[in-house]
């Protein structure tokens, strides 16, 4: 989170008046491979800070997978007032993480997983580390199947239902080639959740830095394309 400037904004040093609040009321849906619903990033309590959520739907209320009217509840899977829900649209039998190697809880902690102590891969160092907004809320949209295929369908259908849970930002870490945005299908999809005032957050992609390597829809005008670019030995956000 340092490397966006988030911790500026949590401490109130990059803001007029008073310091931020860490994501908290934020309702963000995470189209991706869906979620590992046990990872102690999307515990209902904070592992380090003693956060502890409050479910935007109400206490023990539940969307999609967790909700016992849905015509796919799935009384196995364990919701807290960290992750308030989850859908699946793909033809996969079971909500898991299993596609691109576990890619939608690695998305879904980058945008707001807990504050939490981390031992660095290879060595005895434990670190704290934490997604941009922690105390945010999470619904997961899962639109990759087992074998890493993300169809348009399924991710139209998930920001359609995005918007009808009325989730305040969408995040999308998955692309296509570059192509108009006026006919892009994914693209279009995300124009209707922009007009209904939600704030949109998709890939740049992995092909650049060169001439025409943005990604679809990153390429549309209503989204906000994000970036990783190497600085020295710090990886900053442009």
């Amino acid at each position: 989170a340092d490397s966006t400037g988030a911790r500026d904004i949590w401490t109130g040093a990059a803001l007029s008046q008073s310091a931020g609040t860490f994501g908290e009321g934020i309702l963000i849906g995470i189209i991706d491979s869906g979620i590992d619903l046990d990872n102690p990033s999307f515990a209902a309590v904070g592992p380090v800070d003693g956060y502890v959520h409050t479910n935007p739907f109400g206490e023990g209320q539940y969307v999609g997978l967790g909700d016992p009217n849905h015509p796919d509840f799935d009384a196995s899977l364990v919701f807290n007032s960290k992750v308030v829900g989850a859908y699946d649209f793909t033809d996969d039998t079971v909500f898991n993480d299993t596609a691109f190697a576990d890619h939608g809880t690695s998305v879904a902690g980058i945008a707001a997983g807990n504050f939490v102590n981390v031992t660095i891969p290879g060595t005895t160092t434990t670190t704290e580390i934490s997604g941009v907004a922690p105390h945010a809320n999470i619904i997961s949209y899962d639109v990759c199947d087992s074998n890493d295929g993300c169809s348009n369908v399924a991710i139209v259908a998930a920001v359609d239902q995005a918007s009808i849970n009325g989730v305040d930002v969408i995040n999308m870490s998955i692309g296509g080639p570059t192509q108009s945005p006026w006919s892009g299908v994914m693209a279009q999809a995300m124009w209707k959740a922009h007009e209904a005032g939600i704030f949109v957050a998709v890939s740049a992609g992995n092909e650049g830095p060169g001439a025409e390597t943005l990604s679809a829809p990153a390429d549309a005008p209503w989204v906000t394309a994000v970036a990783a670019g190497r600085v020295g030995e710090e990886t900053q956000v442009r």
